[in-house]
């Protein structure tokens, strides 16, 4: 996972998490944004999944944020099954 911005962190702040899914050619971009990311956090940690202030992940989050990438890879794989077999 890499965390990724255009100019100052608070304009345009984003997770970006790029992967494989073998054999379709070239790597899957994944974006959101760095608010959507923490949420998502916060929900998966037992919280209400509210809106929190626009931060860096801490390093916590970010090993968690790079689990979560890697469901969103099996997801894609599990949904991509019925039309080519992935790896």
């Amino acid at each position: 996972m890499r965390t990724s911005s255009t100019g100052e962190y608070s304009k345009c702040p984003s997770v970006l998490t790029t992967f494989s899914v073998r054999p379709l050619p070239g790597p899957v971009v994944v974006e959101i944004s760095t608010q959507m990311a923490l949420t998502l956090l916060d929900r998966l940690l037992g919280g209400l999944g509210t809106p929190v202030a626009m931060r860096r992940p801490t390093e916590l989050e970010s090993s968690l944020l790079v689990e979560l990438m890697g469901n969103v890879r099996e997801a894609l794989g599990d949904a991509l099954e019925p039309l080519q077999q992935v790896e």
